[in-house]
């Protein structure tokens, strides 16, 4: 299993609730203009941060649709790549959610 599962699996370990997962800038680095992109996983009110690679101004974020705005280089790709990371965010979930029922 690669980190991305196992760090949602300590999230999720012994318990039947789902984890929340949501995709922003990182709000540990809101004092600087530029911030990882990450995914943050949060069950029981603790969050946990997964990095996704990606590092942006926060005007090339669009807190909306929550994806990466045009003007960030290769912005097509970057989105299809954390889109593939919340999807296997997400199947992780589903998988361990689903081992507890």
């Amino acid at each position: 299993m690669n980190s991305l599962g196992s760090v949602i699996l300590d999230v999720a370990q012994n318990s039947i609730f789902m984890a929340k997962l949501n995709l922003m800038p990182d709000p540990r680095y809101n004092k600087t203009d530029k911030c990882p992109l990450v995914i943050r996983v949060s069950h029981k009110g603790k969050p946990k941060y997964l990095k996704t690679g990606f590092i942006l101004n926060s005007k090339e974020w669009d807190e909306k649709r929550k994806q990466i705005k045009s003007s960030f280089p290769n912005s097509i790709r970057a989105n299809a790549k954390t889109q593939k990371k919340m999807s296997l965010a997400q199947d992780v979930l589903s998988d361990h959610h689903a081992l507890l029922k």
